[in-house]
């Protein structure tokens, strides 16, 4: 590729669905951060406004200006409003992050069961490297898998790419793609034929930081960076023969599980600050009377009368805001609220104790079900991120080296335990016992009791040395009571002693 078709794909070339939907995903990125109400630059620096948000939430232009998708406020100005008033809003404007709660619950119930990691192939500087820093910025693998559970179910589709920490010691290294700054690619089958997206390079001369943000483009044959700014472009030699970026997708459309939550939450932010505007206004309350009463206040005292004339038509009053014109937005905010509930499908604290136990395993059903297909997705993900570490670093690839263990029943771990625990007091031998306990050990897991494999096979020697002790310990008990009998003679026969029932044994 030449430099000029280098800087001609970074300026212009993006994909349909990109260009289509970008401003979507943006916006769904700063609900889920809690970052509707932007950075205020709408009332500091007295420019473009938000009203426009009311007919077209994802303009990019009114008149000759632009608006900068990335800290535009979500918090609509009326077109009446003064900018005083609008900035006071803005001031006490509050982002409750719904949408972010409920993808934290989801992401919390697919790792709250635990998962299985195999990389027995690598070597262990490898292993370690995996699990303590895939990222190369010091994210552990659980954070890792967080952030992929993440993107692929809160923005609809996660992109992950895999290549050396030329910063670092060398070794691969896994990062996040945001969806909304991937423009452009186009696939064939499962594998990348090219890719095109923005990153934003941190680098520093000593303690002096600085930014670059750089146009990635990555074919079979080439690496490249395109500086748009300085216009220079570098060029790399692929040796990998593909494009190491991985996909997930959350079901076949790619859609967050939180975009109509996002939508309310916009409604929400808007709707609590008139409300919080209305209610301070009730603060304004003004003191009217008849011609005369401001000369009087001007000197009342403790020992001093408003009087008021003989022809007056009315006595002093306080005009305040009327409280009952309130009742409609309390309303408003509650439907919004319910309708946030259906949509997340997650019970409230205040009706899940007047239901019965079969009634929330009903509800769990649908969430269930949407369970399986995020881990599903982060499943494939995971793995085809390893595949990439295994071309790498020259070791083969694996179908299968990471697996979510998917018990999402809310009643499961106590039927599991309870089964095991009924089996553990038949007598089935003690090889089958031991496969109980590593069973009920591993059930721990949806509590969040996670173990290393290097901690579960310290564990299973542990259970296989506490069987062998207890089967001593029966044989001893046997032998003290055969010793303990009368022969016919009236004597007790030799007791055998402990180092001779252990050789025997």
């Amino acid at each position: 590729m030449t430099t000029e078709q280098a800087l001609r794909l970074a300026r212009s070339q993006v994909n349909p669905e990109w260009k289509k939907s970008h401003r979507d995903w943006v916006f769904l990125r700063r609900a889920l951060k809690r970052d509707l109400i932007g950075n205020g630059s709408e009332v500091q620096g007295g420019g473009i406004t938000p009203a426009f948000i009311q007919a077209q939430p994802y303009a990019r232009e009114v008149g000759k200006e632009k608006i900068n998708e990335y800290n535009e406020s979500y918090l609509v100005r009326f077109p009446t409003e003064s900018s005083q008033a609008y900035a006071q809003r803005f001031i006490l404007a509050i982002d409750g992050g719904e949408s972010y709660r409920v993808l934290s619950e989801f992401i919390g119930h697919v790792m709250r069961t635990g998962y299985t990691l195999n990389l027995d192939d690598f070597s262990a500087e490898i292993q370690n490297k995996i699990r303590r820093n895939i990222d190369g910025d010091g994210a552990n693998f659980d954070m890792f898998i967080c952030d992929v559970i993440f993107e692929i179910a809160g923005i609809g589709k996660g992109y992950f790419w895999t290549t050396n920490d030329d910063s670092g010691d060398g070794m691969p290294m896994t990062e996040a793609i945001h969806r909304d700054k991937f423009r452009d690619w186009r696939k064939e089958g499962t594998d990348f034929d090219y890719v095109i997206f923005q990153i934003c390079e941190n680098y520093s001369e000593g303690i002096e930081r600085d930014e670059q943000d750089l146009t990635c483009i990555i074919t079979r044959d080439e690496w490249i960076y395109v500086d748009l700014k300085k216009e220079t472009v570098e060029i790399q030699p692929n040796p990998l023969g593909f494009v190491p970026v991985i996909d997930g997708w959350q079901g076949a459309m790619g859609k967050s599980i939180v975009d109509g939550v996002a939508k309310l939450q916009f409604l929400t932010l808007n709707s609590e600050s008139v409300l919080a505007q209305k209610i301070r206004n009730q603060g304004l309350a003004i003191l009217t009377g008849p011609v005369g009463t401001r000369t009087q206040l001007a000197t009342l005292s403790t020992n001093k009368v408003v009087e008021i004339s003989a022809d007056s038509t009315r006595g002093i009053e306080w005009a305040a805001y009327p409280a009952s014109s309130l009742d409609g937005d309390y309303k408003y905010l509650q439907l919004l609220m319910q309708r946030m509930e259906q949509l997340s499908a997650v019970r409230t604290h205040y009706d899940a104790a007047s239901l019965s136990g079969e009634s929330k395993m009903w509800d769990f059903l649908s969430q269930k079900a949407l369970l399986e297909t995020i881990a599903t997705s982060t499943e494939e993900a995971v793995n085809g991120i390893l595949n990439h570490w295994a071309a790498y670093l020259g070791v083969d690839t694996q179908a299968e080296r990471f697996k979510l263990s998917r018990n999402y029943d809310a009643r499961g771990l106590k039927e599991t335990l309870e089964l095991i625990f009924q089996a553990s007091s038949l007598s089935l031998g003690e090889t089958v016992k031991g496969k109980l306990k590593m069973s009920a050990r591993d059930a721990l897991r949806q509590l969040g009791v996670n173990f290393t494999e290097e901690e579960k096979a310290a564990s299973d020697g542990e259970i296989l040395n506490q069987n062998s002790l207890m089967e001593n310990l029966e044989t001893l008990g046997a032998m003290n009571t055969d010793a303990n009998q009368v022969n016919a003679d009236g004597k007790r026969p030799n007791p055998k002693t402990f180092g001779e029932i252990l050789h025997n044994e």
